[in-house]
């Protein structure tokens, strides 16, 4: 059986679980987990469907993006760029049958030397996004 933790995908910056449902039950259980955790769903953004309206075949591939205002805004008031990285976005996807959820660590969108006085605010995303995540599985 394998592992329900965070796995470093091959050196590059995200981590990957594997869900026990499919990708549409596993979006459904993710929004639910994100509103019970205090987390503002965003959008949802189904890949699939618009390929499927472009004339091309994908797999079941669908973003979440989900965050809270409380915990964001002080990053980006910090810088600004961020806002290319928050709210966060999870990708639940279909790998040959085997549903993927995808997702950036939450450390990845500050670099070491910047994280000065936003640890706690890291760490307090990264736990909650875990949360989300586990109980999606």
């Amino acid at each position: 059986m394998e592992s329900t933790q965070p796995q470093p995908t091959a050196g590059l910056p995200w981590h990957e679980r594997h869900a026990q449902h499919g990708v549409a039950q596993t979006v459904e259980r993710l929004v639910a987990s994100a509103g019970a955790h205090g987390m503002t769903v965003f959008a949802q953004i189904d890949h699939a469907a618009g390929a499927r309206q472009a004339g091309l075949a994908l797999a079941d591939m669908v973003v979440v993006v989900i965050g809270n205002p409380r915990a964001g805004t002080p990053l980006l008031q910090q810088n600004p760029r961020l806002g290319l990285d928050l709210p966060l976005r999870v990708l639940v996807w279909d790998d040959d049958g085997t549903t993927r959820i995808t997702y950036r660590p939450v450390a990845e969108l500050v670099p070491a030397e910047k994280r000065e006085g936003l640890e706690e605010t890291l760490a307090r995303m990264a736990d909650g996004l875990e949360l989300v995540v586990a109980s999606a599985l």
